[in-house]
């Protein structure tokens, strides 16, 4: 036999919860009773492995009896702003199971090391056109918003000098009009990849 836990009873024969093994004492005499069970006669050792771009925890570490069947953890993570769980593996084998940040290993017949693999979310890229020609781009995560976006500078514009930059937007603009485009802001969300965003220029006549 080994020793397994402490059982604690209070004079009602109510269980008394222990917590690190310690208890809160009630109103009254408590009995303590070692609880043992037979000894463990296989085991497996269940490891963490590295951390990179997130962190996770396991439910279950360390040796693990396994007598009369296999073992199992849970795994719950925690990715890093940008980051997802692309997978979950186990080099012992087992079943891996789960989606997002809570997965179980179960079926763990052998030593293990549980590990996560943190993979980037997707960028869009944002593209920005003057008159039809590419004059800069960015990337930015997918469905997020725009961002900062560039200046006139040193863009000519699609007529002469006494045409004024208005700002960006996502319509294609192919030939003179007197309504205004709507416009892209910073606030502007991303959904798509190669997202064209447009110069607009203004004239008086």
């Amino acid at each position: 036999k080994r020793w397994d836990s402490w059982k604690v009873t209070d004079a009602s024969s109510n269980n008394v919860t222990v917590t690190d093994g310690k208890i809160t004492m009630p109103a009254s005499n408590v009995t303590v009773t070692a609880q043992w069970v037979d000894a463990c006669s296989s085991s497996i050792t269940i490891s963490k492995g590295s951390e990179t771009n997130g962190t996770f925890t396991l439910g279950t570490t360390g040796s693990v009896c396994i007598d009369g069947g296999n073992a199992s953890t849970t795994v719950t993570c925690s990715p890093n702003t940008h980051y997802h769980v692309r997978e979950v593996t186990s080099t012992g084998g087992g079943s891996v199971s789960g989606s997002g940040n809570s997965w179980t290993v179960s079926n763990i017949g052998a030593n293990t090391t549980i590990n996560v693999t943190f993979e980037e979310d997707t960028k869009y890229t944002v593209i920005f056109k003057n008159a039809g020609t590419q004059v800069s781009s960015k990337q930015v995560y997918a469905n997020e918003a725009i961002g900062a976006l560039p200046e006139k500078g040193t863009m000519e514009s699609c007529d002469d000098t006494s045409t004024t930059f208005m700002g960006w937007t996502t319509a294609t603009i192919s030939e003179k009009t007197s309504t205004a485009p709507t416009y892209v802001t910073a606030e502007t969300e991303v959904d798509h990849d190669n997202f064209v965003v447009n110069a607009v220029w203004a004239k008086e006549e």
